[in-house]
């Protein structure tokens, strides 16, 4: 039976505390901030305006294209605190739809800023975390998997579900990479491989601004990774991390990893989504399954429910949102309320 894993930004939230996608960028300071010094009596900011120099330099990017919160953005002094109640943001500013504005204006020192300061959220949010559920996960679920039998879509970018040495699982990101880090060649797309399919790209790849080469680095890319990396090819041109929904010259590049996942989900008996809730505006994802689920495909949703909350209540609305998205399912929905923690202890206790 082919079973397929779907992962989004909610189950490298529960593994490893990293951003969600309204959070990206917008709550770096918080999240990454550590407390201030005190020196004779004075908060010693130094360090804090070294630390987060990319995040200032963000803020007026930011402020070109949504001018409604140039004089909110403009607020921020060295911890930042005051622009946090604009949050909830709506999606139009969430940080992919802001770095699609900046590729269509050719700003390429907008996309650079923009871009490092989702490296350095991600890394350093996800920074001495445990990542505990996704190791469980390779070992308890991943290396008892027939060969051939399990495939991995994510929409993360994040590096948390990698190469798991202890258990042996491996993986293969489906792509032809023009370079591997030597590290990483030795155990990389090693035999009985799982394909792990990430959509929005990763931190681990990196794609030459100008001829496109792609290049496969080691997973644990820290902040800084990618400062003044530069192309091994002739046109020395600066490489930046493949992340976010690529647009324009990328769209050839991962439009195979799209035609992979199509294949794959045509396969599917059944389907496992973590931390992933089909919002409307990813068109592109909700076409992708509705083409391809056969109508009689099992699928899990694993979600996560506030303290207090009407289960019941959401679960049903799950359930009326699948199938409206997906009206020629024809099985039952299952839904499990308690996030990714509580899955796989209720995996672990199931197969032992």
């Amino acid at each position: 039976m082919k079973e397929i894993f779907i992962f989004g930004a909610g189950a490298s939230y529960a593994s490893a505390s990293t951003p969600l996608g309204s959070e990206l960028v917008w709550n770096y300071h918080a999240d990454c901030g550590h407390p201030i010094p005190i020196i004779n009596g004075v908060p010693d900011n130094s360090r804090e305006n070294v630390r987060f120099s990319n995040f200032k330099k963000f803020l007026p990017v930011a402020a070109q294209y949504y001018p409604e919160l140039k004089g909110e953005l403009f607020k921020w002094e060295n911890r930042g605190e005051s622009i946090y109640h604009l949050r909830p943001f709506n999606k139009k500013y969430y940080v992919d739809e802001l770095l699609k504005m900046v590729l269509e204006n050719g700003d390429t020192e907008g996309i650079e800023v923009i871009k490092k300061l989702i490296l350095e959220h991600i890394t350093c949010s996800g920074l001495n975390t445990s990542n505990k559920l996704y190791n469980e996960f390779a070992k308890q679920v991943l290396k008892n998997k027939p060969f051939g039998s399990v495939s991995i879509i994510s929409f993360n970018f994040d590096c948390l579900l990698h190469e798991d040495f202890r258990n042996e699982v491996y993986f293969d990101y489906l792509l032809d990479f023009d370079w591997i880090d030597p590290n990483r060649e030795k155990i990389y797309k090693k035999q009985n491989s799982i394909s792990l399919i990430k959509l929005h790209g990763s931190l681990d790849w990196g794609i030459c601004r100008n001829c496109n080469q792609l290049y496969l680095y080691f997973f644990n890319v820290q902040k800084g990774f990618y400062d003044q990396k530069r192309c091994t090819e002739n046109c020395e041109g600066m490489i930046d991390p493949f992340i976010v929904v690529p647009y324009h010259k990328y769209n050839g590049k991962i439009n195979v990893l799209w035609t992979k996942a199509e294949r794959e989900l045509r396969q599917a008996k059944k389907i496992t989504i973590v931390g992933y809730s089909f919002p409307e505006y990813d068109k592109m994802v909700i076409d992708l399954f509705k083409n391809t689920l056969d109508a009689h495909v099992e699928i899990d949703v694993v979600d996560y429910h506030e303290l207090n909350s009407d289960i019941t209540c959401i679960a049903n609305s799950i359930k009326e949102k699948y199938r409206r998205l997906f009206p020629k399912l024809k099985r039952e929905i299952k839904i499990y309320l308690g996030g990714f923690g509580e899955y796989m202890n209720n995996y672990n206790r199931t197969t032992k």
